[in-house]
């Protein structure tokens, strides 16, 4: 009797054990199928997009100098150095200005002299008048003392012009900046010699930079000087104005140089570095989805497309930019609304769009 009873209960228990399954199984089922609710959706408008072109090219610099001194002499002083920022008037090297210096106190003792001499020749024509109108000497000694007057005023004007020449090859002995700039190599160094006309230090211009860029003849007829180009150097972007196109083209490569100012007060634009210049020419009716709406798998590119009530996974053809909102070449349509990626939404799931309140 008492085994009996043992196998009864364990059949009662089995019905419940399973009966309690089945009603989980069926509410994971109902789980499974309820509606994923999203609040955040996007429609898929027409608007223009820019047609354009793009070339590539150089950053430079907008003015270069290379300066240099007017005398011979050793540099007894270097006072910028590669990669230095300097202002319009400041010092870039000094040249030894022992010898001009001599000179030009050697110019200033002989207009010292002229002067003296010059004061006594005025002293003597004065004199020699009071005694010619008193009849006391001949118009010949007037004369002379004339003559004696214009001659020591004039050695004094030449010994005027000697001094200012002297003070002159005393300044060219330090050689300063023509304008703001960075200081981009140097040719010299302390007890170089430095020779009349030979470049010492190379000077750029950086407040404002160019790029220069090789067009098309075809590409060249498009852009005019004062149209704008977007400047594309490493991650940034600059917004540039064409400055000039080279009349002539290029024999071999049938191209026109041209050459784009780009504003530079930050200092971040650097020559030598590459460049891509993009220009606007017109412009046309394109499909664009928000960034945030699309899908990556691998070298895959897609969206979530709202159907009957479901976001169905939809793989899409899109043009490549790095910023903003994405062309759709190929794989929408005007209208179609999109679901943002987020968790609980995959291919076939159902949708439920939150209203506000």
């Amino acid at each position: 009797m008492r085994s009996n009873h043992t196998i009864w209960l364990g059949v009662l228990l089995g019905i419940v054990v399973s009966a309690c399954d089945d009603g989980e199984s069926d509410q994971a089922a109902v789980s499974a199928n309820a509606p994923v609710r999203v609040a955040t959706v996007s429609v898929v408008e027409s608007r223009s997009a820019d047609v354009g072109f793009q070339a590539v090219g150089t950053v430079g610099a907008i003015a270069q100098a290379t300066p240099s001194t007017r005398v011979s002499g050793r540099i007894t002083a270097m006072a910028a150095d590669r990669g230095d920022r300097v202002t319009t008037g400041q010092l870039l090297v000094r040249v030894d200005s022992q010898d001009l210096q001599q000179g030009l106190e050697k110019a200033r003792a002989m207009r010292a002299q002229h002067n003296a001499t010059l004061q006594m020749a005025v002293a003597d024509f004065n004199r020699a008048g009071s005694l010619f109108a008193e009849d006391a000497i001949s118009q010949q000694a007037m004369d002379r003392a004339r003559t004696a007057r214009a001659q020591a005023v004039a050695a004094v004007t030449i010994a005027d012009r000697a001094v200012d020449e002297a003070q002159a090859h005393l300044t060219y002995c330090e050689v300063r900046a023509p304008f703001d700039g960075v200081v981009t190599d140097r040719f010299v160094e302390v007890g170089d010699l430095a020779v009349p006309g030979h470049p010492l230090v190379t000077l750029e211009r950086t407040d404002s930079m160019t790029v220069t860029i090789a067009v098309s003849e075809t590409d060249a007829d498009l852009i005019r000087p004062g149209s704008d180009a977007n400047i594309e150097v490493g991650a940034r972007m600059w917004l540039g104005k064409v400055q000039s196109i080279v009349p002539a083209s290029v024999r071999q490569t049938r191209t026109y140089d041209v050459r784009i100012v780009v504003d530079n007060a930050d200092g971040q634009l650097r020559s030598g570095r590459f460049a891509r210049a993009g220009f606007r020419v017109g412009e046309r009716p394109a499909l664009f989805v928000e960034r945030d709406f699309v899908v990556r798998q691998g070298q895959l590119r897609g969206v979530y497309v709202l159907t009957e009530g479901r976001a169905l996974l939809r793989w899409l053809r899109l043009g490549d930019q790095p910023y903003g909102d994405i062309e759709v070449v190929s794989g929408l349509r005007a209208g179609e609304t999109l679901v943002a990626p987020a968790a609980g939404i995959h291919d076939g799931v159902a949708i439920a769009i939150a209203r506000e309140q």
